[in-house]
């Protein structure tokens, strides 16, 4: 029978995969850090992922699925978008009339299995599964694969400290990795930019910026420093996918996604201001999407359309060069990164992103926490739906068509005036 009490260190014990002094080690960090057991032994290198998945199958009566040679299935994708997929950790395998098959690699996490059964409205059969491969199998099933990515030249000269570098990302002459830094004995993520590169002192600032923050919703910066030709910064371990990736391979995002994720963008910009430092380095390539939210990470300087010129920098333009680089967002979300049409938007959301963008200041927001207030004032899933928007143009049509009608000539008001007077009454 299997034990379902027994703790995980426990069965990472009895099954050789650590040592009693590595559990006390990441027991400890766990005290600390409040984080996950499994978590913190694969990030130390006392564990695998494999053990720990096959640790929390047997914990909990699940089976591992090693995810070998996945082939998709397209009707079971279907039961869940990219966006969820990621943010959950969740991977659809198969759908039938058992109920939908997807493998997980933290199956006590409640929040992501309650949200899955909502969004899928079918019987879940849980798998484990190990997280990278995990995260791997979801990108490539949806698409979301960087390409390019397999091998950075520039890995050979980072400083020592770091071992086992793992590009993630390239952008231009920028490339993200993972690695471990030995010197802060914890996982971290690389910025790696030839010195020579025109945007390294633009780049240098930004991240200067955002190493002076200390804003929940910032990716911690920890060291910057020039290295064998190359600017190289250290910051907390990056989770999540890139938005900016996320809309040149999906798309423009929903309205209620949209509106979402900008709200919440907005009111860390706002902690930002409020703490003193700048957000005007808001823009899509420096956002992550995470399964708690998204998190502005010194990525890539902001691409021109995100910024306004201003003469005189204070306090009060700084909150507008941080509304329009919230509202360009927005507008990304929504229109995409090469609109090639304008999107069908509910009636109040254009008067938003014109709020955000304008030239006059005056009639711009006065700080990003009134983006935040605005885009929250309304229930975007009802206005965007079909039956919404079809209500809204009948209305219009038929006030319209009253508008039209001639007015008796008999000294007495129309009768759609004299019922609307009557409902006013």
């Amino acid at each position: 029978m299997v034990d379902t009490f027994m703790r995980l260190g426990d069965l990472l014990v009895s099954r050789g995969a650590v040592t009693n002094l590595q559990l006390s080690i990441a027991l400890a960090d766990q005290r600390i850090s409040n984080r996950r057991l499994g978590e913190i032994v694969i990030e130390r290198g006392f564990a695998t992922e494999g053990d720990v998945a096959a640790c929390l199958a047997q914990q909990y009566g699940y089976t591992v699925d090693p995810l070998e040679d996945y082939e998709p299935d397209s009707w079971a994708l279907q039961k869940i978008t990219a966006e969820d997929a990621l943010t959950l950790r969740a991977l659809p395998l198969s759908c039938d009339a058992d109920g939908l098959t997807v493998a997980v690699s933290d199956p006590i996490d409640v929040l992501a299995t309650d949200r899955l059964a909502v969004v899928t409205g079918a019987r879940l059969n849980i798998k484990i599964a190990p997280q990278s491969k995990l995260l791997d199998c979801i990108r490539r099933a949806y698409g979301l694969e960087e390409p390019n990515i397999a091998r950075f030249e520039g890995a050979s000269k980072a400083p020592p400290r770091f071992r086992g570098l793992t590009p993630k990302r390239r952008q231009g002459n920028i490339a993200l990795m993972d690695a471990y830094d030995t010197h802060l004995d914890r996982p971290v993520s690389l910025i790696a930019l030839p010195s020579e590169d025109p945007e390294e002192i633009s780049h240098f600032h930004l991240v200067r910026a955002a190493a002076k923050a200390s804003v929940s919703g910032v990716a911690p910066v920890f060291d910057s420093a020039t290295h064998r030709g190359y600017r190289w910064t250290v910051m907390e371990r990056l989770s999540g996918e890139n938005l900016e990736r996320v809309l040149f391979v999906r798309g423009p995002r929903s309205v209620p996604a949209a509106a979402e994720l900008a709200a919440k963008v907005a009111e860390i910009a706002d902690s930002l201001l409020r703490h003193g430092a700048q957000a005007s380095w808001i823009c899509a390539a420096n956002v992550m999407i995470r399964p708690d939210g998204p998190l502005l990470a010194p990525l890539s300087v902001p691409p021109l359309r995100y910024s306004q010129p201003i003469e005189v920098f204070d306090k009060e333009k700084a909150s507008q060069a941080a509304v329009f680089a919230v509202g360009t967002l927005l507008r990304d979300c929504l229109y995409g990164l090469d609109p090639q049409s304008e999107p069908l938007l509910p009636a109040p959301m254009p008067d938003i992103i014109a709020t955000c963008l304008a030239v006059n200041l005056k009639e711009r927001y006065g700080a990003p926490i009134e983006i935040a207030s605005a885009l929250r004032s309304y229930n975007w899933q009802a206005l965007s739906s079909p039956l919404a928007r079809q209500t809204n143009s009948e209305r219009d049509q038929l006030l319209g068509s009253l508008d039209g009608m001639p007015v008796p000539q008999i000294g007495k008001k129309p009768f759609w005036q004299r019922w609307l007077n009557r409902r006013a009454a």
